[in-house]
């Protein structure tokens, strides 16, 4: 059995209390896509997903490993135009990158988000991440994207 929804779980509880603290600054965190809830909040965590792969970790077919990549992305809009106002709303997201890698790195169960009953072997962030800014008209988005690589072994 995969481990990808109780991962996913821990991870929408863990952004959800994490990017609770980053004040004044509120978030809303989606699991899944951002078209399938209604955005309240101008900051937004998105849990949009995983890529991975399975291997037997013996010839018993009840036993496998699996590796995968959970996305997140984070986005801010704000009213106002110019590059202070782009600097604030960058500024604010990889904050809130920061803290979330930070959160899944030294969290108090280990490195497997407390999941390790589940198979779960270690959840760590990966150094990569993708920054998109956007300007048009009045108003001033950046967008980070990175993921967490999750090892698991199923039993």
């Amino acid at each position: 059995m995969s481990t990808v929804p109780v991962v996913m779980a821990a991870l929408d509880s863990l952004l959800t209390s994490t990017l609770a603290t980053l004040l004044p600054v509120e978030w809303q965190v989606v699991f899944g896509s951002r078209n399938a809830v209604t955005i309240t909040k101008n900051y937004v965590a998105v849990i949009e997903g995983a890529t991975g792969n399975d291997a037997l970790v013996t010839m018993e077919l009840s036993r496998s490993s699996e590796a995968y990549l959970v996305k997140i992305e984070l986005s801010g809009s704000i009213a106002g135009a110019g590059d202070e106002t782009l600097q604030t709303v960058t500024t604010n997201v990889f904050a809130a990158k920061t803290a979330i890698e930070h959160a899944v790195r030294e969290f108090p169960a280990g490195p497997d988000l407390g999941l390790g009953a589940s198979g779960v072997l270690q959840a760590l962030p990966l150094k990569g991440w993708e920054y998109k800014p956007k300007a048009s008209g009045d108003v001033r988005e950046a967008l980070v994207g990175f993921g967490i690589q999750v090892i698991a072994q199923n039993t």
